[in-house]
Protein backbone atom coordinates (compact mmCIF):
# COMPACT_ATOMS: atom_id res chain seq x y z
CA UNK A 1 0.00 0.00 0.00
CA UNK A 2 2.93 2.26 1.07
CA UNK A 3 4.34 1.92 -2.33
CA UNK A 4 1.06 2.38 -4.18
CA UNK A 5 0.53 5.61 -1.88
CA UNK A 6 4.13 6.61 -3.35
CA UNK A 7 3.39 6.33 -6.95
CA UNK A 8 0.30 7.81 -6.76
CA UNK A 9 2.00 11.19 -4.83
CA UNK A 10 4.72 10.84 -7.57
CA UNK A 11 2.11 10.76 -10.52
CA UNK A 12 0.09 13.86 -8.85
CA UNK A 13 3.11 15.75 -8.63
CA UNK A 14 3.83 15.51 -12.24
CA UNK A 15 0.52 16.25 -13.13
CA UNK A 16 1.20 19.10 -11.29
CA UNK A 17 4.53 20.38 -12.71
CA UNK A 18 2.63 19.14 -16.19
CA UNK A 19 0.28 21.44 -16.20
CA UNK A 20 2.08 24.02 -14.57
CA UNK A 21 4.92 23.94 -17.51
CA UNK A 22 1.90 23.90 -20.18
CA UNK A 23 0.35 27.27 -18.46
CA UNK A 24 3.87 28.91 -18.74
CA UNK A 25 4.07 28.12 -22.49
CA UNK A 26 0.68 29.14 -23.59
CA UNK A 27 1.07 32.31 -20.69
CA UNK A 28 4.76 33.18 -22.62
CA UNK A 29 2.96 32.52 -26.09
CA UNK A 30 -0.12 34.42 -25.38
CA UNK A 31 2.32 37.61 -23.70
CA UNK A 32 4.15 36.86 -26.91
CA UNK A 33 1.83 37.21 -29.30
CA UNK A 34 -0.33 40.62 -27.14
CA UNK A 35 3.72 42.12 -27.07
CA UNK A 36 3.86 41.44 -31.48
CA UNK A 37 0.77 43.14 -31.75
CA UNK A 38 1.49 46.08 -29.79
CA UNK A 39 1.88 48.99 -32.49
CA UNK A 40 3.79 51.27 -30.80
CA UNK A 41 6.74 49.03 -30.03
CA UNK A 42 7.30 47.82 -33.49
CA UNK A 43 10.57 49.41 -34.84
CA UNK A 44 10.28 50.77 -38.20
CA UNK A 45 14.06 50.43 -39.05
CA UNK A 46 16.88 47.99 -37.80
CA UNK A 47 20.11 49.23 -36.22
CA UNK A 48 21.64 46.02 -36.85
CA UNK A 49 21.36 45.86 -40.16
CA UNK A 50 21.02 49.32 -40.81
CA UNK A 51 17.78 48.96 -43.87
CA UNK A 52 14.46 50.05 -43.31
CA UNK A 53 12.05 46.50 -41.96
CA UNK A 54 8.91 45.53 -43.66
CA UNK A 55 5.83 48.21 -43.53
CA UNK A 56 2.50 47.03 -42.82
CA UNK A 57 0.92 45.78 -45.89
CA UNK A 58 -1.51 48.29 -48.12
CA UNK A 59 -5.49 46.39 -48.20
CA UNK A 60 -6.49 46.06 -51.57
CA UNK A 61 -8.98 43.41 -53.02
CA UNK A 62 -6.72 41.77 -55.26
CA UNK A 63 -4.52 41.09 -52.86
CA UNK A 64 -6.75 39.87 -50.39
CA UNK A 65 -8.31 37.42 -52.80
CA UNK A 66 -5.07 35.72 -53.98
CA UNK A 67 -3.65 35.34 -50.53
CA UNK A 68 -0.86 37.85 -51.37
CA UNK A 69 -2.10 40.21 -48.63
CA UNK A 70 -1.71 37.85 -46.00
CA UNK A 71 1.41 36.46 -46.89
CA UNK A 72 2.58 40.76 -46.30
CA UNK A 73 1.44 40.46 -43.33
CA UNK A 74 3.11 37.69 -42.07
CA UNK A 75 6.47 39.01 -43.45
CA UNK A 76 5.67 42.37 -41.83
CA UNK A 77 4.80 40.45 -38.11
CA UNK A 78 8.11 38.32 -38.63
CA UNK A 79 10.39 41.55 -39.78
CA UNK A 80 9.31 43.82 -36.95
CA UNK A 81 9.01 42.21 -34.03
CA UNK A 82 9.28 43.98 -31.14
CA UNK A 83 13.04 44.35 -29.08
CA UNK A 84 13.76 42.20 -32.91
CA UNK A 85 17.52 43.73 -32.72
CA UNK A 86 17.72 42.92 -29.06
CA UNK A 87 17.04 39.73 -29.72
CA UNK A 88 19.17 38.97 -32.82
CA UNK A 89 22.01 40.35 -30.50
CA UNK A 90 20.75 37.67 -27.48
CA UNK A 91 20.80 35.02 -30.29
CA UNK A 92 24.56 35.93 -30.64
CA UNK A 93 25.81 35.67 -27.36
CA UNK A 94 24.21 32.45 -27.03
CA UNK A 95 25.89 30.76 -29.88
CA UNK A 96 29.17 32.53 -28.14
CA UNK A 97 28.85 29.86 -25.12
CA UNK A 98 29.45 27.18 -27.29
CA UNK A 99 33.45 27.74 -27.88
CA UNK A 100 35.53 30.07 -28.48
CA UNK A 101 35.92 31.03 -32.46
CA UNK A 102 39.40 31.68 -34.27
CA UNK A 103 39.34 32.71 -37.97
CA UNK A 104 35.62 32.38 -39.63
CA UNK A 105 34.41 32.63 -43.37
CA UNK A 106 30.59 33.97 -43.17
CA UNK A 107 28.08 33.52 -46.33
CA UNK A 108 28.92 32.27 -49.54
CA UNK A 109 32.36 30.72 -48.61
CA UNK A 110 32.61 28.63 -51.74
CA UNK A 111 31.69 31.16 -53.85
CA UNK A 112 33.92 32.02 -57.03
CA UNK A 113 34.52 35.24 -59.07
CA UNK A 114 34.20 35.05 -62.95
CA UNK A 115 38.11 34.80 -64.64
CA UNK A 116 38.81 38.48 -65.04
CA UNK A 117 40.02 38.86 -69.03
CA UNK A 118 43.64 39.91 -69.51
CA UNK A 119 42.16 42.38 -72.53
CA UNK A 120 40.05 45.11 -72.57
CA UNK A 121 35.90 44.84 -72.72
CA UNK A 122 34.60 45.18 -76.44
CA UNK A 123 31.51 47.43 -75.56
CA UNK A 124 30.71 49.98 -78.29
CA UNK A 125 27.85 52.13 -77.06
CA UNK A 126 24.71 53.35 -79.28
CA UNK A 127 25.60 57.29 -80.30
CA UNK A 128 22.14 57.43 -81.09
CA UNK A 129 20.90 55.87 -77.55
CA UNK A 130 23.40 58.84 -76.14
CA UNK A 131 22.12 61.73 -78.03
CA UNK A 132 18.43 61.14 -78.12
CA UNK A 133 17.12 60.48 -74.61
CA UNK A 134 13.37 59.39 -74.17
CA UNK A 135 10.87 62.37 -73.19
CA UNK A 136 10.71 60.87 -69.92
CA UNK A 137 14.57 61.26 -69.76
CA UNK A 138 14.60 64.63 -70.59
CA UNK A 139 12.94 65.76 -67.05
CA UNK A 140 15.10 67.55 -65.03
CA UNK A 141 13.71 67.08 -61.85
CA UNK A 142 14.86 63.71 -60.58
CA UNK A 143 11.77 61.35 -59.53
CA UNK A 144 12.63 59.50 -56.04
CA UNK A 145 12.44 55.67 -55.69
CA UNK A 146 13.32 53.26 -52.62
CA UNK A 147 15.13 51.28 -55.33
CA UNK A 148 16.59 47.96 -53.46
CA UNK A 149 20.12 47.62 -53.17
CA UNK A 150 22.25 45.50 -54.83
CA UNK A 151 22.75 41.92 -53.38
CA UNK A 152 19.42 42.45 -51.46
CA UNK A 153 16.78 40.07 -50.43
CA UNK A 154 13.13 40.33 -50.91
CA UNK A 155 11.12 42.99 -53.07
CA UNK A 156 13.08 45.25 -55.29
CA UNK A 157 11.80 48.24 -53.03
CA UNK A 158 13.29 47.04 -49.86
CA UNK A 159 16.24 48.85 -48.35
CA UNK A 160 18.68 46.23 -47.66
CA UNK A 161 22.46 46.65 -45.91
CA UNK A 162 24.75 47.52 -48.22
CA UNK A 163 26.82 43.80 -47.91
CA UNK A 164 28.21 41.51 -50.64
CA UNK A 165 29.76 37.87 -51.03
CA UNK A 166 31.47 36.66 -48.14
CA UNK A 167 32.79 38.21 -44.84
CA UNK A 168 35.74 36.87 -43.25
CA UNK A 169 36.76 37.41 -39.65
CA UNK A 170 40.31 37.28 -37.87
CA UNK A 171 39.96 38.09 -34.57
CA UNK A 172 38.97 42.05 -34.00
CA UNK A 173 39.26 42.41 -37.65
CA UNK A 174 36.91 41.90 -40.36
CA UNK A 175 37.19 41.84 -44.39
CA UNK A 176 34.96 41.55 -47.53
CA UNK A 177 35.85 39.12 -50.03
CA UNK A 178 35.50 40.17 -53.53
CA UNK A 179 34.07 38.26 -56.13
CA UNK A 180 34.72 39.56 -59.90
CA UNK A 181 31.52 39.55 -62.25
CA UNK A 182 31.88 40.40 -65.57
CA UNK A 183 28.65 41.00 -66.87
CA UNK A 184 28.12 43.34 -64.08
CA UNK A 185 31.47 44.63 -64.37
CA UNK A 186 30.39 45.24 -68.72
CA UNK A 187 27.43 46.98 -67.64
CA UNK A 188 29.40 49.61 -65.83
CA UNK A 189 31.98 50.22 -68.01
CA UNK A 190 29.43 50.72 -70.63
CA UNK A 191 28.11 53.41 -68.12
CA UNK A 192 30.52 55.10 -67.91
CA UNK A 193 32.06 55.26 -71.75
CA UNK A 194 28.58 56.37 -72.61
CA UNK A 195 28.04 59.44 -69.79
CA UNK A 196 31.73 60.12 -70.91
CA UNK A 197 30.77 60.17 -74.90
CA UNK A 198 27.09 61.83 -74.29
CA UNK A 199 28.69 64.94 -72.29
CA UNK A 200 31.86 64.71 -74.71
CA UNK A 201 33.35 68.78 -74.78
CA UNK A 202 30.95 69.26 -72.30
CA UNK A 203 32.84 67.69 -69.06
CA UNK A 204 35.66 65.71 -68.40
CA UNK A 205 34.82 62.18 -66.95
CA UNK A 206 36.72 60.80 -63.66
CA UNK A 207 36.45 56.92 -62.89
CA UNK A 208 37.64 56.25 -58.71
CA UNK A 209 37.71 52.33 -58.35
CA UNK A 210 37.79 51.89 -54.56
CA UNK A 211 39.21 48.38 -53.34
CA UNK A 212 37.96 46.51 -50.80
CA UNK A 213 39.65 46.22 -47.56
CA UNK A 214 41.22 42.72 -47.77
CA UNK A 215 42.58 44.03 -51.13
CA UNK A 216 44.67 46.22 -49.42
CA UNK A 217 45.02 45.17 -46.04
CA UNK A 218 45.93 41.54 -46.33
CA UNK A 219 48.59 39.97 -47.93
CA UNK A 220 48.74 37.83 -50.95
CA UNK A 221 49.14 34.81 -49.21
CA UNK A 222 46.33 35.17 -47.02
CA UNK A 223 43.80 36.22 -50.28
CA UNK A 224 44.20 33.41 -51.85
CA UNK A 225 43.88 31.64 -48.82
CA UNK A 226 40.57 32.81 -47.80
CA UNK A 227 39.57 33.02 -52.06
CA UNK A 228 37.87 35.50 -54.07
CA UNK A 229 39.15 37.35 -57.30
CA UNK A 230 42.40 39.59 -57.53
CA UNK A 231 41.28 43.09 -56.92
CA UNK A 232 44.25 44.65 -59.13
CA UNK A 233 43.24 42.80 -62.14
CA UNK A 234 40.02 43.32 -62.01
CA UNK A 235 40.33 47.58 -61.55
CA UNK A 236 42.85 46.75 -64.44
CA UNK A 237 40.57 45.47 -66.29
CA UNK A 238 38.10 48.36 -65.15
CA UNK A 239 40.15 50.89 -66.60
CA UNK A 240 41.97 49.87 -69.76
CA UNK A 241 38.30 49.01 -70.86
CA UNK A 242 36.91 52.76 -70.47
CA UNK A 243 37.13 55.20 -73.11
CA UNK A 244 40.67 57.30 -73.83
CA UNK A 245 38.60 60.89 -72.65
CA UNK A 246 37.66 58.61 -68.86
CA UNK A 247 40.08 60.29 -66.30
CA UNK A 248 41.08 57.29 -64.43
CA UNK A 249 42.13 57.78 -60.78
CA UNK A 250 44.40 55.39 -59.69
CA UNK A 251 43.94 54.73 -55.82
CA UNK A 252 44.99 50.91 -54.98
CA UNK A 253 48.73 51.36 -55.03
CA UNK A 254 47.79 55.08 -52.83
CA UNK A 255 46.10 53.20 -50.47
CA UNK A 256 48.46 50.25 -50.57
CA UNK A 257 51.15 52.44 -49.03
CA UNK A 258 48.93 53.88 -46.25
CA UNK A 259 48.02 50.20 -44.61
CA UNK A 260 49.37 50.59 -41.44
CA UNK A 261 47.16 53.87 -41.02
CA UNK A 262 43.31 53.36 -40.08
CA UNK A 263 42.31 53.69 -43.55
CA UNK A 264 39.05 50.93 -43.21
CA UNK A 265 36.84 49.91 -40.47
CA UNK A 266 37.32 46.45 -39.02
CA UNK A 267 33.48 46.54 -38.04
CA UNK A 268 32.27 47.95 -41.22
CA UNK A 269 32.95 47.02 -45.16
CA UNK A 270 33.64 51.55 -45.57
CA UNK A 271 36.58 52.80 -45.91
CA UNK A 272 37.40 55.80 -43.60
CA UNK A 273 37.86 59.40 -44.35
CA UNK A 274 41.73 59.24 -43.88
CA UNK A 275 41.49 56.31 -46.45
CA UNK A 276 38.92 58.91 -48.73
CA UNK A 277 41.84 61.91 -48.46
CA UNK A 278 44.15 60.10 -49.49
CA UNK A 279 42.28 58.72 -52.74
CA UNK A 280 41.12 62.63 -52.71
CA UNK A 281 44.94 63.69 -53.01
CA UNK A 282 44.99 61.51 -55.26
CA UNK A 283 41.91 62.70 -57.64
CA UNK A 284 43.67 66.31 -57.30
CA UNK A 285 46.51 65.19 -58.85
CA UNK A 286 45.04 63.75 -61.54
CA UNK A 287 42.66 66.93 -62.16
CA UNK A 288 46.10 68.91 -61.90
CA UNK A 289 44.68 70.75 -58.63
CA UNK A 290 45.59 71.80 -55.01
CA UNK A 291 44.62 69.43 -52.35
CA UNK A 292 44.40 71.35 -49.00
CA UNK A 293 46.41 69.51 -46.33
CA UNK A 294 44.79 67.54 -43.89
CA UNK A 295 45.45 69.80 -40.89
CA UNK A 296 43.11 72.59 -42.48
CA UNK A 297 40.44 71.05 -41.50
CA UNK A 298 38.44 71.48 -38.51
CA UNK A 299 38.08 67.51 -37.68
CA UNK A 300 35.14 66.09 -35.49
CA UNK A 301 35.17 62.46 -34.04
CA UNK A 302 32.30 60.51 -33.03
CA UNK A 303 33.34 56.87 -30.98
CA UNK A 304 31.04 53.41 -30.43
CA UNK A 305 31.08 52.88 -33.85
CA UNK A 306 30.21 49.47 -34.57
CA UNK A 307 29.16 48.56 -38.11
CA UNK A 308 27.96 46.48 -41.09
CA UNK A 309 30.51 43.75 -40.55
CA UNK A 310 28.98 43.33 -37.31
CA UNK A 311 25.93 43.53 -38.49
CA UNK A 312 26.02 40.80 -40.91
CA UNK A 313 27.88 38.38 -38.56
CA UNK A 314 26.63 39.46 -35.15
CA UNK A 315 30.22 38.40 -34.24
CA UNK A 316 31.48 39.41 -30.44
CA UNK A 317 34.74 40.01 -31.37
CA UNK A 318 33.34 42.87 -34.00
CA UNK A 319 30.60 44.16 -31.04
CA UNK A 320 33.72 44.63 -27.93
CA UNK A 321 35.44 46.23 -30.55
CA UNK A 322 33.86 49.45 -31.34
CA UNK A 323 35.35 52.06 -33.52
CA UNK A 324 36.28 55.91 -33.92
CA UNK A 325 34.95 57.52 -36.68
CA UNK A 326 36.62 60.68 -37.56
CA UNK A 327 34.93 63.20 -40.21
CA UNK A 328 36.83 66.39 -41.35
CA UNK A 329 34.11 69.56 -42.08
CA UNK A 330 34.77 71.33 -45.54
CA UNK A 331 36.37 74.80 -45.64
CA UNK A 332 33.93 76.79 -47.00
CA UNK A 333 30.83 75.35 -46.67
CA UNK A 334 29.36 73.10 -44.40
CA UNK A 335 25.18 73.01 -45.69
CA UNK A 336 23.46 70.89 -48.41
CA UNK A 337 20.31 70.40 -49.27
CA UNK A 338 19.08 66.42 -49.41
CA UNK A 339 16.17 65.00 -51.27
CA UNK A 340 15.26 62.29 -49.36
CA UNK A 341 13.85 58.97 -50.90
CA UNK A 342 9.87 60.26 -50.47
CA UNK A 343 11.38 63.19 -52.05
CA UNK A 344 10.85 65.72 -48.53
CA UNK A 345 13.89 67.79 -48.84
CA UNK A 346 16.21 68.99 -46.00
CA UNK A 347 19.04 71.55 -45.50
CA UNK A 348 21.64 69.41 -43.91
CA UNK A 349 24.99 69.42 -42.86
CA UNK A 350 27.32 68.04 -45.40
CA UNK A 351 29.32 66.44 -42.28
CA UNK A 352 27.08 66.30 -39.05
CA UNK A 353 27.24 65.76 -35.60
CA UNK A 354 26.26 62.09 -35.07
CA UNK A 355 27.55 61.73 -31.29
CA UNK A 356 23.76 60.85 -30.20
CA UNK A 357 22.89 58.22 -33.11
CA UNK A 358 23.12 54.46 -32.41
CA UNK A 359 26.27 52.76 -32.99
CA UNK A 360 25.19 51.25 -36.26
CA UNK A 361 24.30 54.79 -37.64
CA UNK A 362 27.42 56.59 -37.32
CA UNK A 363 28.81 56.42 -40.41
CA UNK A 364 25.82 59.02 -41.60
CA UNK A 365 28.28 61.47 -40.76
CA UNK A 366 28.57 62.19 -44.09
CA UNK A 367 26.43 64.18 -46.31
CA UNK A 368 23.35 62.29 -44.32
CA UNK A 369 23.82 59.05 -45.84
CA UNK A 370 22.34 57.32 -48.56
CA UNK A 371 20.08 59.74 -50.59
CA UNK A 372 19.15 59.77 -54.22
CA UNK A 373 19.94 63.46 -55.22
CA UNK A 374 21.81 65.73 -52.83
CA UNK A 375 23.10 69.59 -53.81
CA UNK A 376 25.84 71.71 -52.25
CA UNK A 377 25.93 75.26 -53.30
CA UNK A 378 29.62 77.01 -52.39
CA UNK A 379 29.46 80.84 -52.46
CA UNK A 380 33.20 80.56 -51.80
CA UNK A 381 33.41 79.55 -55.31
CA UNK A 382 32.41 81.63 -58.52
CA UNK A 383 34.25 79.73 -61.41
CA UNK A 384 31.39 78.24 -63.04
CA UNK A 385 32.47 74.75 -61.93
CA UNK A 386 30.27 71.83 -61.08
CA UNK A 387 30.81 68.24 -60.49
CA UNK A 388 28.24 65.03 -60.35
CA UNK A 389 29.49 62.76 -58.06
CA UNK A 390 27.79 59.25 -58.65
CA UNK A 391 28.56 57.30 -56.11
CA UNK A 392 27.14 54.48 -53.30
CA UNK A 393 27.69 54.95 -49.92
CA UNK A 394 31.76 54.70 -50.14
CA UNK A 395 31.44 57.63 -52.17
CA UNK A 396 29.96 59.72 -48.73
CA UNK A 397 33.11 60.21 -46.90
CA UNK A 398 34.44 61.87 -50.24
CA UNK A 399 32.66 64.04 -51.31
CA UNK A 400 33.52 66.85 -48.08
CA UNK A 401 36.77 66.79 -49.59
CA UNK A 402 35.63 68.14 -52.98
CA UNK A 403 33.19 70.21 -51.77
CA UNK A 404 35.97 73.53 -51.62
CA UNK A 405 36.57 72.85 -55.14
CA UNK A 406 33.74 73.19 -57.04
CA UNK A 407 30.77 76.14 -57.19
CA UNK A 408 28.26 73.70 -56.94
CA UNK A 409 28.37 69.66 -55.98
CA UNK A 410 25.89 67.24 -56.96
CA UNK A 411 25.50 63.87 -55.73
CA UNK A 412 23.68 61.08 -57.01
CA UNK A 413 23.06 57.40 -55.42
CA UNK A 414 22.58 55.73 -58.47
CA UNK A 415 20.69 52.78 -56.64
CA UNK A 416 17.71 55.57 -55.68
CA UNK A 417 17.76 57.71 -58.70
CA UNK A 418 15.61 57.20 -61.25
CA UNK A 419 16.09 59.85 -64.44
CA UNK A 420 18.53 60.38 -66.84
CA UNK A 421 22.21 61.20 -65.92
CA UNK A 422 23.59 62.72 -68.95
CA UNK A 423 20.73 64.81 -69.12
CA UNK A 424 20.60 65.74 -65.90
CA UNK A 425 24.48 66.69 -65.96
CA UNK A 426 23.36 68.94 -69.78
CA UNK A 427 20.53 70.53 -67.81
CA UNK A 428 22.75 71.67 -64.95
CA UNK A 429 26.13 72.58 -67.18
CA UNK A 430 28.21 70.05 -65.24
CA UNK A 431 31.65 70.48 -65.75
CA UNK A 432 32.91 67.05 -64.18
CA UNK A 433 31.53 63.70 -63.58
CA UNK A 434 33.37 61.47 -61.11
CA UNK A 435 32.07 57.74 -60.64
CA UNK A 436 32.88 56.85 -57.31
CA UNK A 437 32.59 53.52 -56.63
CA UNK A 438 33.79 50.30 -54.79
CA UNK A 439 33.89 47.06 -56.80
CA UNK A 440 32.18 44.90 -54.86
CA UNK A 441 28.99 47.16 -54.51
CA UNK A 442 29.14 47.70 -58.36
CA UNK A 443 29.69 43.19 -58.94
CA UNK A 444 25.83 42.53 -58.89
CA UNK A 445 24.18 42.86 -62.15
CA UNK A 446 20.94 43.83 -61.26
CA UNK A 447 21.97 47.23 -60.03
CA UNK A 448 24.57 47.60 -62.67
CA UNK A 449 21.54 47.18 -65.14
CA UNK A 450 19.76 49.98 -63.34
CA UNK A 451 22.76 51.96 -63.59
CA UNK A 452 23.00 50.98 -67.20
CA UNK A 453 19.53 52.19 -67.90
CA UNK A 454 20.26 55.78 -65.99
CA UNK A 455 22.74 56.99 -69.16
CA UNK A 456 20.70 55.03 -72.07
Amino acid sequence: MKKRSYLDKKERTSTVYHVIQVSLFFILLFAGCVIGFLMPLRPAVSDLEKRELTQFPTFSKEAFIDGSYFKQMDTWYADTFPFRDQLLAVNSDIQELYGVRGQQIHGGGNQSGDEIPTGPADITPSSADIQNPTPSQQESTPAISAAGEEGSAGSENTVAPQLHGSIYIDGKDAYGIYYFNLEAANLYIDAVNRMANGLNGQATVYAMMIPNNSGILLSEAKQKEIGGSDQTAAIDYYYKSMDASVKKVPIFDTLSKHKQEKIFFSTDHHWTALGAYYSYEQFAAVKGIKAHALEDYEKMSFPNFIGSYYSSTQAKELKDNPEVIDAYVPISVNRMVITEKDGNHLNWPIVNDVSSYSAGNKYSCFIGGDNPYSVIDNPAVQDGSICLVIKESFGNALVPFLVDHYQKIIVVDYRYYQDNLIQLARNNNVTDVIFANNIEAISGKQIMTKMNALVQ
